[in-house]
């Protein structure tokens, strides 16, 4: 504790606490359907089987006009896909029961990819969705701390916490990214 009396650790984790329950609403499962090759270790390389593929990736609601970003791979040879919005969080615990409903299903459909920094965006018919504000790129300095929200294979509401460890670093000066 400090000389005012208040905990510096326990601040901080109130603050992070708050933090999650205003974004918490805007990630969002993504689960795709498509076909592809299938692994399988029975046959050799020449043989190519083709079936139907499932995954479940994450997303962030950008505008309340149904625009989500996701990751390119995540929605790459998709035919089909839905996004899951969170529940609408009950009570003051943002734990929730493993049983409890998943929240609305929605289509979706692909808006764009850029496959060179791994990003899709999505959109889905819904209007008054709750979205997370773009921040400004060139405002980010080395040794912020970052939180990670996200829903990576269906392990909803994860989040991380990590430190900005260069800005703008790029390990291939020849590579336009």
């Amino acid at each position: 504790q400090d000389a005012t009396g208040s905990d510096p650790l326990r601040l901080l984790s109130q603050s992070v606490e708050t933090l999650v329950r205003r974004i918490s609403p805007s990630v969002v499962q993504v689960a795709v359907s498509g076909y592809g090759p299938l692994n399988d270790p029975g046959r050799d390389n020449t043989d190519v089987v083709i079936g139907q593929q499932r995954s479940l990736g994450s997303g962030v609601i950008i505008d309340p006009g149904g625009y989500i970003v996701t990751n390119a791979h995540v929605v790459a040879g998709a035919q089909h896909i839905q996004v899951i919005l969170p529940s609408p969080a009950s009570g003051d615990s943002p734990v929730q029961s493993l049983v409890t409903g998943r929240g609305r299903t929605l289509d979706a459909t692909v808006v764009g990819v850029a496959r060179e920094v791994d990003l899709g965006v999505l959109r889905v018919d819904a209007v008054g969705l709750a979205a997370v504000p773009l921040a400004d790129y060139d405002a980010l300095r080395q040794g912020e701390v970052v939180f990670a929200f996200g829903s990576p294979e269906g392990l909803r509401n994860s989040v991380t916490m990590g430190v900005v460890s260069a800005v703008a670093r790029q390990p291939d000066a020849d590579s336009p990214m």
